[in-house]
């Protein structure tokens, strides 16, 4: 026969692991916290990127001059205002947007982040970023490829490539 604290153990733990399987079974509570990786919205809602395309922006793909980088911005922006969006989520809604090169470009710089950087990210940032000085983001990659032939033992990894790269735009943007 089982002593008696090892029985009560056994029955409060079989209690508790039948209350965490009813929890699991029944729908969530209204009142309930949004899960940890749920969207954050309700049911039946639209995400903000759902709502941002339904104005139909424009895509963005790098190989315009700098006044066509800053109307593409502005058009951004006259959604954003409709739509109440935070940083974050203008990011995310312009990465949308970003085809080609500017797409290539964007993951690329992206993998630099770490997630806390990449998190923190604010919109003004991203557009310096996006602006890349006076020239287009094609023209900017293409002039790197180009001097980087001259000291190709700067860029001979991918790590190297991007410290380069963004040294280069520092310098350009002083």
């Amino acid at each position: 026969m089982a002593p008696p604290i090892h029985t009560n153990l056994m029955r409060d733990l079989l209690r508790a692991v039948q209350e965490l399987s009813r929890q699991n079974q029944a729908p969530p509570s209204k009142n309930a916290p949004p899960q940890q990786n749920t969207p954050h919205f309700a049911v039946g809602a639209v995400s903000v990127v759902e709502q941002f395309r339904r104005y139909k922006p424009s895509t963005f793909d790098g190989n315009s001059e700098p006044l066509v980088v800053e109307e593409w911005i502005r058009g951004l922006e006259r959604i954003f205002r409709h739509i109440a969006c935070t940083d974050a989520q203008k990011i995310l809604c312009a990465e949308f947007m970003l085809i080609g090169a500017a797409g290539h470009w964007w993951e690329s710089v992206s993998r630099t982040r770490t997630k806390e950087q990449q998190c923190s990210l604010t919109w003004e940032q991203f557009k310096d970023e996006l602006r890349q000085g006076n020239m287009s983001l094609t023209d900017y990659e293409r002039q790197f490829e180009q001097l980087s032939r001259y000291a190709p033992h700067l860029v001979d990894t991918e790590v190297k490539k991007i410290r380069g790269s963004r040294m280069d735009y520092a310098l350009r943007s002083g």
